[in-house]
């Protein structure tokens, strides 16, 4: 039996992928015309994975032309049954595995180029042999990946740290494990957001814990260990940027069903909204936060650092919530989800909770006087007199070693400050520029 059209489809595939496994003048030459040490390191992991995926998919092409071109080393397929018919899956197959491959492998070259770009003072950098004297978004997001994945060991968890721009915020799942920043949430508000990302690897790559397994590929651990990680931060670029307040089956929600915002994604019981799960996690995280730093203030008066925060967040989203959907069971929701659910997510957090007790070093503290949370609320006052006093904004005197700590300080400062949110920006950038350099 023959099938010409099928052999010409795989010879067509099977010419594209040694196309772009034999272009190694092109991978060369953009090595020449990146400038940041962070992209080329990037351009190189990504080409050695690139090459591998597509050795892979060329074997599988020739492996099904075998049956046609080779008789001999196609008998064996010749005499199973519907043996055509699995040639033809066994296409398809290796046809959506590559067309991920060309789509990832674009969306890279065109993200890593702008990455490079954006680069302040690139070009004089690149004639005068010295690097930039400010970094980029992207640079500033490198290092705060880096910080977080030092504090777990490169061992737990190797990855590459260059944070690439894309069309969407996600971790590349074919071509390595990279972390992309949303187009054009290029912000220092969205730089916490990174922190999901990153643990969103942890439970199938990392963490060798039975109790983890419902949460692979979880949004919701990754959430837990964001705010774990970042503090408050990660909670107020969640709820303020990321999370929708509106459910697809709410009665007379007019804005779900224009959004068609529906689950789908296995994270929630059916009929919920992952988002309303997502907050809850976040708001939890940090409750239990709070209530350690209680503890170990020992036979001194509870602290309850988080507590003002935890307050004003849990506010905002739940009048979002409510403004948003009008559920028939309102009154026996929290937070948009059924009481159920609530205490689902609770025993979530407690298990997420313990697990990352043992980094914890990784632990956003309250208590520590020169870094954390302590810090974050005085470089917020410094910026706040300065605010209050009509005078320009400036990197604080008295500065931290964490980069968190100023993403922390930036977003208390503009919840007193909103109509200064670009001059609070621009100032949390300075800040990150000179805790790095």
């Amino acid at each position: 039996m023959s099938d010409r059209i099928l052999q010409e489809r795989l010879q067509t595939l099977l010419r594209n992928l040694e196309r772009i496994q034999n272009q190694q003048g092109w991978v060369q030459d953009l090595t020449k015309l990146l400038s940041d040490r962070g992209s080329i390191s990037a351009w190189g992991d990504f080409t050695k994975t690139l090459y591998g995926r597509i050795q892979k998919q060329i074997g599988v092409a020739e492996e099904i032309l075998s049956a046609f071109d080779r008789p001999d080393e196609g008998e064996a397929r010749r005499q199973e049954a519907d043996w055509i018919h699995q040639a033809w899956a066994d296409y398809y197959e290796a046809v959506v595995e590559s067309r991920q491959i060309f789509h990832e492998t674009l969306e890279f070259l065109c993200g890593l180029v702008v990455r490079d770009d954006l680069i302040p003072g690139k070009q004089k950098a690149v004639d005068e042999g010295e690097p930039p004297e400010t970094l980029s978004i992207h640079q500033i997001a490198d290092e705060h990946i880096r910080r977080v994945a030092e504090v777990l060991s490169a061992e737990t968890l190797p990855i590459n740290r260059a944070i690439i721009p894309a069309p969407k915020q996600e971790v590349y799942s074919n071509l390595g494990r990279y972390i992309r920043l949303r187009f054009p949430a290029w912000t220092v508000w969205h730089l916490p957001l990174l922190g999901h990302d990153y643990g969103a690897l942890l439970p199938n790559l990392a963490l060798n814990e039975p109790r983890l397994a419902e949460y692979r590929s979880s949004r919701l651990f990754a959430d837990a260990f964001a705010t774990y990680a970042l503090g408050p931060a990660y909670p107020f670029s969640l709820l303020f940027l990321e999370l929708k307040p509106y459910a697809a089956n709410a009665a007379g929600g007019a804005i779900a069903n224009a959004n068609g915002n529906g689950n789908g994604n296995g994270d929630s019981p059916e009929g919920e909204h992952v988002d309303f799960a997502r907050a809850m996690v976040v708001l939890n995280m940090l409750e239990q936060m709070n209530e350690l730093e209680n503890q170990n203030a020992r036979n001194r008066n509870p602290s309850n650092p988080y507590n003002d925060v935890l307050m004003y967040l849990r506010d905002d989203w739940n009048a979002a919530v409510e403004n948003a959907n009008k559920f028939e069971d309102a009154g026996e929701r929290v937070g948009g989800l059924p009481q159920a659910r609530v205490s689902q997510l609770s025993d979530l957090v407690a298990d997420v909770w313990d697990i990352l007790g043992q980094f914890r070093d990784l632990r956003y503290s309250a208590s520590l006087e020169n870094m954390g949370w302590k810090s974050a609320m005085k470089i917020s006052e410094f910026w706040d007199h300065q605010l209050e006093n009509k005078e320009p904004l400036s990197v604080p005197p008295i500065l931290t070693s964490e980069l968190r700590d100023a993403f922390n300080a930036g977003w208390l400062c503009r919840q007193a400050h909103k109509q200064d949110a670009a001059r609070i920006e621009a100032v949390v950038l300075q800040t990150c520029n000179t805790l790095i350099s």
